[in-house]
């Protein structure tokens, strides 16, 4: 577990504005919208002078990560620990035991000389099951994109803020590329931390994709802590000593300037 010196100055020593953006968040809308934007277009070299990064994972629809986490998530866990994943796969299992309980019903009603009533339930019963076979599609490609981000989206910061409940403070460098620099703020509350320590200020590693947007930052990010992907403690270790430095010391500015106090789910981007 890494902990951040509070009293250490910010490196940065810039002004910065800030601008506020609304940004509603969805499983399908970064997944399989956005996973092309798994990150930055071009990084920093010190604080001033601009260079192209090399790729650290596969380049996507013309997007790539500078800095990827390269973990092979597991699909299970994943399903299991994930917010959004978890949902999803609970409404089809849902759906599921609603397709076969109007099934059964409808032919019990057939069986009785009611053939309306068991026609009508086993008409429902055959549209929710073409519904369900649909959305099951869409999940299950928005799973194997989920694991490509694991492996290839960009490794971000976040600090715990919050015990009951569990909130995060995460921080991500917003900037598309094109110019200026931006990091983007925000607090996300989760459900578990599997194989953290669940202790204030603990960094936990995350990763993350974004949502484009006009000018020369993105719109929003979405991250989601290495652990939800992987048991493996090594590797969750490994992504903390790979997260970037720089995204570090925003991370500590905030928490030290008490700025997490202002944070909620939706983004806020400070920068020039």
């Amino acid at each position: 577990m890494v902990q951040l010196n509070f009293g250490r100055a910010n490196p940065l020593g810039k002004a910065r504005k800030h601008i506020e953006h609304d940004a509603s968040e969805s499983i399908f809308g970064f997944y399989l919208s956005t996973i092309a934007l798994v990150n930055q277009h071009a990084g920093k070299h010190g604080t001033q002078e601009k260079v192209r990064k090399e790729p650290d994972g596969a380049v996507i629809n013309e997007s790539y990560s500078t800095n990827a986490p390269h973990v092979k998530a597991s699909l299970w866990r994943l399903m299991k620990h994930d917010d959004d994943l978890r949902l999803w796969s609970n409404l089809i299992l849902i759906a599921g035991f609603g397709v076969f309980f109007l099934s059964v019903w409808g032919a019990r009603l057939i069986s009785q000389d009611q053939v309306l009533w068991g026609g009508i339930l086993l008409a429902l019963g055959i549209a929710l099951l073409v519904f369900l076979l649909y959305f099951s599609i869409l999940f299950l490609r928005a799973l194997h994109m989920t694991r490509v981000m694991f492996y290839n989206a960009l490794l971000s910061p976040a600090m715990i803020i919050s015990l009951d409940p569990l909130k995060l403070a995460c921080v991500a460098e917003m900037g598309n590329g094109r110019d200026g620099d931006y990091w983007g703020w925000k607090m996300r509350e989760v459900k578990d931390l599997p194989g953290h320590h669940r202790q204030l200020h603990e960094i936990i590693p995350c990763v993350s994709v974004f949502r484009d947007g006009p000018g020369d930052h993105h719109a929003d990010f979405d991250p989601r802590p290495i652990c939800w992907g992987t048991s493996d403690k090594k590797e969750v270790e490994r992504c903390l000593q790979k997260t970037d430095r720089e995204a570090l010391e925003q991370l500590q500015m905030l928490i030290r300037d008490g700025n997490f106090a202002q944070l909620s789910d939706e983004v806020r981007i400070v920068g020039h």
